[in-house]
This record gives structure tokens, sequence and C-alpha cells, in this order.
């Protein structure tokens, strides 16, 4: 039999470091994109650009909200597991620590598609200054 604790420590730290990627990526997204709205030649932007800019805007720093809130419901997991090791076995409750994990992996997911998104915006901003 191999120690499953290892396997879940691994996927707990890789979790972890895609968490880390998301952030970085995002917030610095969301810098770049509002410097690009702030400048002179973003006024003179034809509609669709700023559309698109505007939404890629938006959905990076709803990801970032999203990923400092899941790492906010994380904390408040933990301490919950904590709180509930600590009691005796009869008056253990697991169910909000049930509900904070779902909760955690929605958020997860939410980021994963907002960050798609803002992607895809990035993306028609671009083709709509190249093309």
């Amino acid at each position: 039999m191999t120690d499953t604790s290892a396997f879940h420590k691994n996927a707990k730290d890789a979790g972890n470091r895609l968490s880390t990627c998301i952030m970085n990526i995002s917030s610095g997204a969301t810098a770049v994109l509002f410097f690009a709205a702030t400048q002179e030649s973003a006024s003179r932007l034809a509609r669709w650009p700023r559309v698109w800019l505007l939404a890629s805007l938006v959905l990076c720093a709803l990801t970032v909200a999203l990923r400092l809130f899941e790492l906010h419901v994380d904390a408040r997991r933990f301490f919950e597991l904590a709180r509930q090791t600590g009691l005796d076995a009869n008056s253990q409750d697991w169910t909000r620590n049930d509900y904070l994990r779902e909760l955690r992996l929605k958020l997860i997911f939410g980021s994963y598609w907002t960050l798609a998104a803002a992607l895809a915006c990035v993306t028609g901003f671009m083709a709509t200054r190249l093309f």
C-alpha cells in the first residue's frame, strides 16, 4: 500500500502553484489593461476595440476578486477543520466544512472561466487592432 497523504500533499501544492499563477496573470493583466485604457490613444479607439478592452479589464479584475475570495474561503475551511478536529467524535459536525469545500471549488472553476473569457477578450481586442 502507498501512503495517500503524500499524493494529497502534492495535489495541494500543485493547486497552490496554479492558484498563484492565475493570480499573477490576472493581476498583471489588470494592470496592463488599465494602463492601456488610460492612455491618450485609448480615447481614440473605435467602438469594438474599446468594448473588448473594457470587457477584458473587468474579467481580469473579476478573476482576481474570485481568487482572493477563494483564498479567504480556504483559510476559513482550514480553521473549521482545526476546530472540528479539536472536538470529541460525538460532537463533530462536518457540514460547514463540506459547504466551504464546495464553495471553494465553485470559486476556483469560476476563476478559470473568467480568465479564459478575459483572454478571449484580449484576443478580440488584438484582432480588431491588427486587422
